[in-house]
């Protein structure tokens, strides 16, 4: 197999990626710098036939202890914003935080409701990330990204088709991302820092986690039906169902990937037994 054209690191822990800070090793790790050289990546793994993994903030991601996928490609450098009123474009690895509160700042809604969310804006568009006051696709209106042959193409609003926890693409690498945004002055940072403070109140943020690890089942609050099968608190090694959101599985600094598998397994087969449900991962797994 050929060289890849770029700078790579070799057997990289994943734990140094994920917000969870565990995982095992992979292969190849790659990090663009920038849109072109993530293009470039993409066509030597097309051409050489080998399976990877894309990978923005790591906030909604887990790793088991043994990788197979060979390759991991992270968008966390492929960093920019820029603003024209409420019009905003930004790039892939933008942090999502940072462009939420900027936004919010200035006077323009549509993203403060992403208040404490942590990743990237691609990884929070190819996810649809959001909560109960909206998602990152209601602003949304329009997308670049590559095909997995290194083709750039932008998508108009009516071909992006989000939904629950779904972003508009299985088959493309988000690059950018253009939003628009309404302005409604203080209002909009007032409420940035209502959702923080809800969302802090409620959720364990202090302590590392890959976010709800859980999909709410139609009808149904995935923490609601882990909180009643008597499972906050329940440890797996290193691994913690959350005391304050049982949709959270947070770790300490021991924690092994074997163990938040392990206790992802025991917390649906608990929920399958009292409940007749099948709870499905938010979460993605590098497998």
């Amino acid at each position: 197999m050929k060289k890849p054209p770029v700078k790579y690191k070799r057997n990289e822990p994943l734990s140094k990626h994920l917000s969870m800070r565990t995982g095992g090793r992979v292969r190849y790790f790659f990090e663009p710098a920038d849109a072109g050289e993530l293009a470039v990546i993409l066509e030597y793994l097309s051409e050489t036939g080998m399976q990877f993994f894309v990978l923005g903030g790591g906030t909604n991601v887990i790793a088991p202890g043994k990788i197979a996928t060979p390759a991991v490609v992270s968008t966390r450098r492929i960093s920019g914003l820029e603003m024209d009123g409420g019009r905003v474009k930004a790039a892939c690895g933008e942090p999502l935080p940072r462009l939420s509160v900027r936004t919010a700042r200035m006077g323009f809604s549509g993203l403060e409701q992403l208040a404490g969310i942590p990743g990237t804006v691609g990884g929070a568009v190819a996810m649809n990330a959001g909560g109960k006051w909206g998602c990152i696709g209601d602003s949304v209106v329009s997308i670049t990204a590559l095909d997995f042959f290194g083709q750039a193409k932008t998508y108009g609003k009516e071909e992006l088709d989000f939904a629950y926890r779904r972003g508009p693409f299985s088959d493309k690498i988000i690059t950018s991302v253009t939003f628009e945004l309404g302005y409604i002055g203080k209002k909009a940072l007032d409420d940035f820092r209502t959702h923080l403070r809800e969302k802090a109140a409620a959720q364990p943020l202090g302590f590392p986690s890959a976010g709800c690890v859980f999909l709410n089942p139609p009808g149904e609050s995935a923490g609601a039906l882990i909180d009643r099968a008597g499972l906050k608190g329940l440890a797996v090694g290193g691994a913690r169902v959350s005391e304050k959101h049982a949709n959270f599985i947070i770790t300490d600094g021991a924690a092994r990937p074997s163990d938040v598998m392990r206790l992802m397994r025991v917390v649906e087969a608990e929920v399958l037994g009292k409940f007749g449900i099948t709870l499905k991962p938010e979460v993605k797994i590098v497998a």
